[in-house]
């Protein structure tokens, strides 16, 4: 009887174990660059989400699967393929979350793609990339 019970305390044990899984470790968010004609902070969506628009303002919508914990977001834009600016939000209007928005304004016909980074001391880590082009 001593055995069984060590054996099924020890089954129930690994049982337990195996069935637990840390569902808080697992973000809600995902890494991901959108692009939109204006946001709308209530719900931190864009409006006319796409990926072509004419010459202008320019919503970007940065989801990140981890908390930005008040680090800048640089965004890396290049122009037709050739290097055209760096945009880095030192006071990053969300310090502690996963979604950043911002607009920026356009006036050059073309394809842009950008890249977002989460800029660290350890080094920039690279969130997500996304293209769009300006008519």
């Amino acid at each position: 009887m001593k055995y069984i019970k060590s054996i099924l305390s020890l089954f129930l044990t690994a049982f337990l174990l195996a069935s637990c899984t840390k569902e808080d470790d697992k973000s809600d968010f995902t890494n991901g660059l959108t692009f939109g004609l204006s946001i709308n902070y209530s719900d931190f969506t864009l409006t006319g989400e796409g990926s072509s628009f004419d010459k202008g303002n320019v919503a970007f919508r940065l989801e990140s699967e981890e908390d930005f914990n008040g680090n800048a977001v640089k965004f890396v834009i290049k122009k037709d393929g050739a290097a055209y600016s760096t945009e880095i939000f030192s006071s990053n209007p969300t310090p502690a979350g996963h979604i950043f928005m911002t607009s920026l304004n356009y006036n050059l016909s073309g394809t842009y793609s950008v890249t977002a980074y989460i800029v660290k001391a350890s080094g920039d880590k690279t969130v997500a990339s996304g293209s769009f082009q300006i008519y």
